[in-house]
């Protein structure tokens, strides 16, 4: 092959031959200085002419004669080579070819390719090019490359850049515009069509590098922030009017799928890639989706002697006739026809009229606990949407027979809505995570909160955790919403003292982590008495229980810790560190704590250390002692199921019958609560395995029980999944404070209550509840 010489070689090839010819002599130069003799090194490695100062060569200096010869050695020490050609090749793939080689050496270099300015793949250039005439037979002609490389669509700028070896700099051996044909799936998404208990979304689709129908993934979503639901279908109806377009005529799309949830909701299409490329978005849609289901509510489910009364209000709004409702008592059905009067209906929903209400009475159904579901049968007329029969969330009736001090229980089993425990919206710490949630009612009606570790975003957004054991105190009108600290963080209530048992590292954070609490009202103030577990939190997230601490304060109603207005802090006193003392096998004393007469009662539940199957947690246990004493443990003593003993051993297991489940009691820390809306001890808990979106609640007349069976219920916005992540609720806790007449006052901490960085809070809800206490 010849080629060319450059002008640039060219010309100092001529100056180097003008200045020989007036005597110069061609030497290595040191940095800034001439060589004095031969064979010396320069730190660069240019050579530079040793002329006498000042001389012309036919109007040439030396200086110059210098520079052009220093200019020819960078030239012929430099790589050089050919970007042949750069095309597209496989689908999403680019071939480029071409040669290289550095006059230095003769093994294969290196050449770099780069796409658009960003390098994507470096090769030797060592294929057997015979082609190659360099002048130069020893370095041979093994200095060929081809190179793949991935490539995305569109107009791209391919460019080769031979890598120095030795002497000399990298040379750019050209680029190339290249034009890479589609590879992604193309496609739209047209239109959506509502029909009755469906949504159908259609268009086309087509993937050009597969011969195939592609696959079109269609993802819907209501309010809320849930992961959207999915279903996927095939491009493979007919189309011919895509011909015109010069797409296949059989990759027409029409997918039918089922919310079970009203409007507006989300629909949106995506063809998924099956090849080279990657999915293609086809774009969004909001759909009108109406609840043209049966509305009504379950008022009330009423245990009596031997049965169970349920009641509430039912409407079909696309039909003027009543509504059937039924109600399944253990999967028996016993159907109702809503017509009975309930003028609030008819005030609250003028178009449904007054005659909504429906009441049934199952008798006969025997003592113990009964599941209790209801739903109104949809009458099946007009209407495009969500349709079909409404159901509700099953509830539980506990039917007592008589007797003193028995109890009978009802529950719609759902919730309230349910809001937030913490300070106001224009609050500084509105945004806080906070555990746990276990409160006092005090005398005032205000309610005293304590939390285990609490959270926020620092000042660089990053999330940051303070230390436990923080409290708030809230006042009686507005319970839930906290008067925290107005400086920085949450008010941190007690510290551990010294005596606070060893952790397994002393790199640990010693932590309180407050279980259960009770208040004995003292003359113009109120005793608090809360106990706690003595927690290591080592850096890694790993937890160690320490034990069982107590501490109290003295609350004065004539000046709350009111944070908004300045008043003073929550400031609890460790009364004894190590109150009892963990156990390898079993959980500790201080679960649950109420008072009775003056007296605190504080129960313990067995379970595995480390945690277990359902059948390895119980039975649960009681003490009780004076608050004068209650920092002392011997002064402890122990139902024994008849009376109290000092002996520890003789501590009888509380009656507390299976749930349907078989869960027969607490996995977790649970709270003991007397609550005066209803005249019971309340006893809240986590099912089994902890993480859950029910609570369950057993009921005592007296704080040793018997316990009735746990009546579950179900927990609002307590089964979230977010990018692929279940989220769900713990720490149970009764609320007495947030009870009334008719409606059980609960505590639990969601960890899914928003998308942002905080994601969790524990929150507060009220459940329908009917208790019935036989003196």
């Amino acid at each position: 092959m010849q080629r060319r010489v450059p002008q640039s070689i060219a010309l100092a090839c001529t100056v180097l031959l003008v200045a020989l010819a007036a005597g110069c002599s061609l030497k290595r130069a040191t940095a800034g200085a001439r060589c004095t003799k031969p064979n010396d090194y320069a730190q660069d490695g240019t050579y530079v002419l040793k002329c006498s100062a000042g001389r012309w060569v036919r109007g040439i200096t030396v200086d110059t004669a210098d520079r052009a010869l220093a200019a020819l050695i960078a030239i012929t020490t430099k790589p050089s080579g050919s970007l042949d050609s750069a095309a597209p090749a496989d689908p999403g793939q680019l071939r480029v070819v071409g040669w290289a080689i550095d006059p230095e050496t003769a093994s294969p270099i290196n050449v770099r390719v780069t796409v658009d300015g960003t390098a994507v793949v470096t090769a030797k250039a060592s294929l057997d090019r015979p082609d190659l005439q360099t002048g130069k037979p020893e370095l041979g002609t093994g200095h060929g490359f081809d190179v793949m490389t991935a490539a995305a669509e569109g107009t791209r700028q391919v460019c080769v850049i031979a890598q120095n070896t030795g002497r000399g700099t990298d040379t750019a051996l050209g680029c190339r515009t290249v034009l890479m044909p589609p590879v992604s799936p193309t496609g739209t998404f047209e239109a959506t069509s509502v029909g009755r208990s469906s949504i159908t979304a259609s268009g086309w689709a087509n993937d050009p590098d597969v011969g195939g129908s592609p696959t079109v993934r269609v993802s819907w979503q209501g309010a809320g922030f849930d992961d959207p639901a999915r279903v996927s279908g095939t491009a493979d109806i007919s189309r011919p009017d895509l011909a015109a377009f010069g797409i296949p005529t059989n990759r027409g799309w029409s997918i039918t799928f089922s919310p079970d949830v009203p409007g507006p909701i989300q629909v949106c299409a995506t063809v998924l890639n099956q090849s080279a490329g990657s999915d293609r978005s086809l774009g969004c849609r909001a759909v009108g989706y109406d609840d043209h289901r049966p509305q009504g509510s379950v008022d009330s489910v009423s245990p009596s002697s031997s049965g169970v009364t349920v009641s509430g209000w039912a409407a079909d709004p696309d039909a003027a006739g009543s509504a059937t409702v039924v109600v399944r008592v253990d999967g028996t059905p016993h159907s109702v026809v809503a017509n009975q009067s309930r003028p609030d209906v008819g005030a609250a929903h003028p178009q449904f009229g007054s005659q909504r209400g429906w009441s049934t009475t199952i008798g006969s159904i025997g003592v113990g606990s009964h599941q209790v579901c209801v739903s109104i049968t949809d009458l099946g007329a007009g209407g495009t949407g969500l349709a079909g029969d409404r159901t509700f969330a099953c509830g539980t009736a506990i039917v007592s027979g008589s007797g003193s001090g028995t109890i009978a229980v009802g529950t719609s089993g759902a919730a309230d809505p349910s809001n937030g425990v913490g300070p106001a919206p224009d609050h500084p710490l509105a945004g806080i995570d906070r555990d746990g949630g276990v409160s006092v009612t005090l005398s005032d009606g205000s309610t005293l909160w304590f939390f285990g570790d609490s959270s926020q975003l620092d000042g660089n957004g990053r999330l940051q955790y303070f230390v436990g054991n923080t409290a708030a105190w809230a006042p009686a009108a507005t319970p839930t919403v906290t008067h925290d600290d107005l400086v920085s963080s949450p008010f941190t209530f007690v510290d551990p003292t010294g005596d606070f048992p060893a952790c397994p590292s002393a790199t640990d954070r010693q932590a309180e982590w407050p279980l259960s609490a009770t208040v004995e009202h003292v003359g113009s103030t109120d005793h608090v008495v809360v106990f706690l577990e003595n927690v290591c939190v080592s850096t890694g997230g790993s937890i160690a229980g320490r034990g069982i601490a107590v501490a109290d304060w003295s609350y004065d109603p004539s000046h709350p810790p009111d944070r908004i207005v300045g008043g003073p802090g929550i400031r609890f006193t460790i009364q004894n560190q190590l109150l009892f003392a963990a156990s390898s096998t079993t959980t500790g004393y201080g679960s649950g704590a109420t008072a009775a007469g003056g007296l605190v009662y504080v129960y313990r539940c067995e379970g595995p250390a480390n945690g277990g199957w359902p059948s390895e947690y119980g039975p649960c246990r009681v003490a009780r002692t004076t608050f004068a004493n209650v920092a002392d443990a011997s002064s402890y003593r122990f139902w024994n199921g008849s009376t109290w003993s000092s002996d520890a051993s003789t501590a009888a297991a509380l009656v507390m019958p299976d749930e349907p489940a078989g869960v027969v009691n607490p996995v977790a820390s649970f709270t003991v609560s007397y609550d005066p809306a209803f005249g019971a001890y309340v006893m809240a808990y986590s099912p089994w395995p902890g993480y859950q979106s029910r609570a369950a609640v057993r009921f005592a007349a007296s704080p040793v029980g018997p316990w009735t069976a746990p009546v579950e219920v179900q927990l609002p916005g307590c089964s979230d999944l977010v990018a692929g992540v279940g989220y769900y609720c713990y720490a149970i806790t009764s609320q007495p404070s947030l009870s009334s007449p008719g409606h059980l006052g609960l505590g639990f901490y969601d960890q899914a209550a928003s998308t942002n960085p905080l994601r969790g809070q524990y929150r507060a809800t009220t459940v329908p509840m009917s208790v019935v206490v036989t003196p």
